[in-house]
């Protein structure tokens, strides 16, 4: 077996996805609520079938894992038939196209729960990424660094989202980012990404409904890259404007405006910022001829010392001059 797959980052998102709630625990079955008898009678939300005392069924509007660590209390259930329970599995209500009183009951909850950083730095902008992002399936996903490697090791289980979901994303994270396979198995799947793409990976997961929960190693810094602070999540638009860890009070820079995690974009951003700083250092290399066309020979010098360290010879310059 390739030595990759046996590194403390798979065996981290490995234990976590064999934990609650990415996993049932031992002998535990899902059971409904006595309180959903109240609802004999009536019509399912979703479907419209009428609810019967072996049909009713008390569910989550969103699913205790994509939630941490909200405590809501039964604030979040709604009451469902059996069908409408099983159609939907462990995914999100988007999953039964529900109508538009419960899409803002889900709304509300999720704009309470946690959050991956934004690009954003006003109330109202934050609030549109937000909406953005669930507006997509909501999902919950397991990574863990790999400090050997930079790979980033990223998993689900059978509890994480709706397969379809799950399955759009695989085929993103394959053919657009390269991941290569860990470990596959009925209960979850762990994936390998290439540390060259992660941070987009791992934003294009974000941007589309993912929650993902950081395990092990925390990947570094990037001073000035903010996406690498995406194993952070915040559970407020305050904390969303202060960009803080509250608990390592790491503050996080300010962000400049969206950035698209598409490849394409990706590579015209990078090709802008390789003009601008060929643009810069052109700059700086005419100062420097400049001054060191002058008659002080301290000033000379000194230009001399900058245009070595721009990389241009000396000789160079007393050609031009």
């Amino acid at each position: 077996m390739n030595d990759t797959n046996n590194t403390p980052a798979v065996a981290a998102v490995c234990a976590a996805l064999a934990a609650p709630p990415f996993a049932l625990r031992s002998g535990e079955k899902p059971r409904a609520h006595q309180a959903a008898r109240q609802a004999i009678g009536q019509r399912c939300p979703t479907c419209g079938d009428r609810l019967t005392a072996s049909s009713a069924r008390w569910a989550r509007i969103v699913p205790l894992v994509h939630l941490p660590p909200l405590g809501i209390g039964d604030t979040d259930r709604i009451v469902l038939c059996t069908g409408c329970v099983a159609r939907r599995g462990a995914g999100d209500l988007l999953v039964l196209r529900p109508p538009a009183e419960l899409l803002e009951r889900r709304a509300a909850l999720l704009h309470q729960a946690q959050h991956h950083l934004t690009s954003r730095l006003s109330r109202a902008a934050i609030l549109r990424v937000l909406d953005a992002r669930i507006a997509h399936p909501r999902t919950a996903l397991v990574a863990a660094h790999d400090a050997a490697t930079g790979d980033v090791v990223l998993g689900w289980s059978a509890l994480s989202g709706d397969p379809d979901t799950l399955a759009g994303f695989l085929v993103r994270l394959r053919f657009q980012s390269g991941a290569r396979a860990v470990h596959a198995s009925d209960s979850m799947s762990v994936w390998r990404l290439p540390s060259s793409v992660s941070l987009s990976a791992m934003w294009m997961l974000i941007e589309h409904g993912a929650l993902i929960r950081c395990v092990g190693t925390q990947p570094p810094a990037i001073d000035d890259d903010w996406r690498a602070c995406w194993p952070l999540r915040v559970d407020s638009i305050a904390r969303q404007l202060d960009r803080r860890d509250p608990e390592t009070g790491w503050a996080i820079g300010a962000p400049g405006p969206v950035l698209s995690v598409m490849p394409d974009s990706i590579r015209r951003r990078d090709a802008k910022r390789a003009a601008s700083a060929a643009r810069d250092r052109a700059a700086s290399v005419t100062d420097a001829r400049q001054r060191a066309a002058s008659s002080d020979p301290l000033v000379r010098f000194a230009a001399m010392g900058d245009l070595l360290d721009l990389g241009v010879l000396p000789g160079a310059v007393g050609a031009n001059a």
